[in-house]
């Protein structure tokens, strides 16, 4: 795996990959974030810290749920830190994960 991936509906991908809208996978963004993390490391999710050690994850899930009228919002992006990595999550589901920069 590249130090740089992306994580898009259930799969990792190369930041130069473009496999499709990341709203595709069932699981909530939380455990879609984990995921990425753990996958990136190449750990388990037993050997790092609680998401909410660094993110609110019930505002993280609301921020990436449907609006009111069934739609996903448009444009915007949340970005912190977890685990020596900057999590970047985009408007429309796409997770990048990528080591934090010396």
């Amino acid at each position: 795996m590249s130090e740089h991936e992306r994580y898009e509906g259930g799969e990792t991908a190369t930041a130069a990959d473009d496999r499709g809208h990341g709203w595709t996978h069932p699981d909530s963004m939380c455990v879609r974030v984990i995921d990425a993390v753990v996958e990136t490391m190449g750990t388990d999710t037993v050997e790092i810290a609680p998401l909410y050690d660094y993110i609110d994850p019930d505002a993280l899930n609301d921020l990436f749920k449907p609006n009111e009228n069934g739609r996903h919002r448009q444009g915007g992006r949340v970005e912190f830190r977890m685990e020596g990595h900057v999590i970047r999550i985009s408007s429309d589901g796409d997770i990048e994960v990528r080591p934090v920069a010396d």
